[in-house]
């Protein structure tokens, strides 16, 4: 969860461009620039990538980020705050602009010279702040595994909240979900739906992907799922059976996208 960013003078120019602490004060020409230097960043595409939805561009999930972001300063105090508890949940994903914090695995020993690791300028953590909530585990799904406070020194951060994350993942299910809308509105089977069924209908679907050659029903007639076409193409084929043990693959066609 702890690692090192090359471009620290990217996330300070980051900082000008989100001095507004609330994402509405900031205006467009701001966040479209914010989003070009979060796209660019080393720690987007570390923590971020795999989190983006088959219908969200990079360019969507970076402005995505740059109008939920914000900027954090802890000024020195004689006992700093922990940022993150180990075993308690991350309230947030931060990326050190200026200052330092010590990390270690032990509540007891939190200072730099004494067992702890120090991260300064140019790296992140509270990347457990980014997993997605888990319905099925009882335990706490974005727990920390490290202790980590100010050094002492004034702290700045970029952070972006874990319920602000959450709700640009719920923004990322929205466009899904207008995609598969959109999709199933080309479905000849479906015409007859209203677009407010087609929406409903969109709601319930998810992403599936398959490699080339891989079987996606074994049994059209057992299956259990409904499967419209984004991207590629499937053959449709029958096993004709001419004797004891003897059968052989018949292509019957070709499905396309839509």
């Amino acid at each position: 969860s702890i690692l090192l960013c090359s471009d620290a003078r990217g996330n300070r120019a980051l900082v000008k461009l989100l001095q507004q602490r609330t994402p509405e004060e900031r205006g467009e020409p701001q966040l479209e620039r914010a989003a070009e230097i979060i796209a660019a960043a080393p720690w987007f595409a570390e923590s971020f990538a795999a989190l983006r939805s088959e219908s969200t561009s990079k360019a969507e999930q970076a402005m995505d980020l740059a109008r939920a972001m914000r900027l954090v300063t802890y000024e020195p105090v004689a006992e700093p705050p922990n940022l993150c508890t180990k075993g308690e949940p991350v309230p947030a994903f931060m990326v050190i602009v200026r200052g330092s914090v010590a990390a270690t695995d032990d509540p007891l020993v939190m200072h730099p010279s004494s067992g702890s690791r120090t991260m300064k300028g140019g790296q992140w953590f509270g990347t457990e702040a980014l997993t997605p909530p888990d319905p099925f585990n009882a335990g706490v799904a974005n727990a920390a595994t490290s202790n980590i406070r100010p050094t002492g020194e004034r702290l700045v951060l970029l952070q972006l909240l874990r319920t602000d994350h959450l709700r640009t993942l719920a923004v990322q299910s929205q466009r899904e979900h207008r995609l598969y809308a959109d999709v199933l509105a080309r479905v000849p089977m479906l015409k007859h739906y209203s677009c407010r069924q087609r929406t409903a209908l969109a709601a319930t679907f998810n992403h599936a992907k398959f490699i080339d050659g891989e079987t996606v029903v074994e049994d059209a007639s057992r299956s259990k799922a409904f499967f419209v076409l984004l991207r590629g193409c499937v053959k449709v084929r029958k096993t004709l059976h001419v004797g004891v043990g003897l059968s052989y693959p018949i292509g019957l066609k070709v499905l396309h996208e839509g």
